[in-house]
């Protein structure tokens, strides 16, 4: 079972919308990244139950790769620049 999640330092609203346009399940309930919890269990729990994150910090996005990993998902992550390269270092698939 693969689980697709969105993770990007842009515009919440914004990565909502391509979401939507390309169909992925939970678009509609984007989150903004700076509402996460810091707590390592809370941001677990918000990883398992949402899909798509706007305005996400290079920081948060480390903890979200170490948050699923710890709760036993193998993490595959993806990334487009220099803000991307310790989650991908820390993801168990970087591409």
């Amino acid at each position: 079972n693969v689980a697709t999640k969105v993770i990007s330092g842009d515009n919440a609203v914004s990565v909502g919308a391509v979401a939507g346009k390309l169909g992925l399940a939970g678009a509609e309930n984007t989150l903004d990244a700076r509402r996460l919890p810091t707590d390592p269990d809370e941001m677990a729990t918000a990883m398992e139950q949402n899909a798509v994150f706007g305005r996400v910090t290079p920081q948060q996005k480390r903890d979200m790769v170490a948050a699923l990993q710890s709760r036993g998902h193998t993490v595959a992550m993806t990334g487009d620049g220099v803000n991307d390269v310790l989650a991908l270092k820390d993801a168990d698939i970087g591409v």
